[in-house]
């Protein structure tokens, strides 16, 4: 069954930061089941990511046979002053179950040798930020739309509940929900990712249609 993807974050200064990276770098050479790549930013494959150019660093998880086969993509995002380790933008051939289990191996080989305890480390769903910005009221009516809806494929008799969540958000503020943070609370309520990605691309567009005409 499919889960959503988590992220590591260590909160820290930029100096601390660039301490930590070089002592991850040092334990990485010594275990068997880790590489490390040092990296420039790219932005073909890190749009968005808020990145220093000096701090950038990529580690892989190796098989038995010694072949990479997990990519973790560590950078400081300067304005929450963190370094953010996760996989290069959920990638598409990788398991959620398999990355977030190469995750918990980093934090425990790498990071918790090295971790001084005056940082904070916490793995976490880009879904569990996400949803600040969800209304209370709306994320109630989502929890009751997976409750009662089909998940294993889309279903008419889901529409009602499916649109009083969709017309809470607008008529809470509208704030800026992502189909991306839709596609995986619902793969953490329990939806294939097939049928979340579906009413994740619906709510982006019957979003965007309940604004432009409730603004006429």
């Amino acid at each position: 069954m499919a889960i959503a993807y988590n992220e590591l974050h260590i909160s820290c200064r930029k100096t601390e930061a660039r301490f930590l990276l070089s002592r991850f770098k040092e334990t990485v050479h010594t275990l068997p089941s880790w590489s490390v790549v040092e990296t420039k930013y790219c932005d073909d494959f890190a749009q968005g990511i808020d990145v220093s150019r000096d701090l950038v660093l990529m580690l892989y998880h190796l098989n038995a046979k010694g072949i990479r086969t997990t990519c973790l993509f560590m950078s400081y995002n300067n304005e929450k002053e963190r370094l953010e380790i996760n996989n290069i933008g959920g990638n598409s051939w990788l398991s959620p179950e398999t990355y977030n289990r190469v995750l918990e191996d980093f934090r425990r080989d790498i990071v918790r040798p090295n971790l001084s305890i005056s940082f904070k480390c916490e793995i976490n769903s880009p879904a569990e930020e996400a949803v600040k910005n969800m209304p209370s009221e709306s994320l109630k009516l989502l929890k009751t739309f997976a409750i009662g809806g089909s998940k294993d494929s889309p279903h008419h008799n889901d529409m009602e509940r499916w649109n009083d969540f969709v017309i809470s958000i607008v008529r809470n503020g509208r704030p800026k929900i992502s189909d991306t943070t839709i596609r995986d609370l619902l793969i953490g309520m329990k939806f294939p990712e097939k049928t979340a990605t579906y009413w994740a691309d619906r709510f982006i567009w019957e979003y965007w249609l309940l604004c432009k005409y409730d603004s006429m």
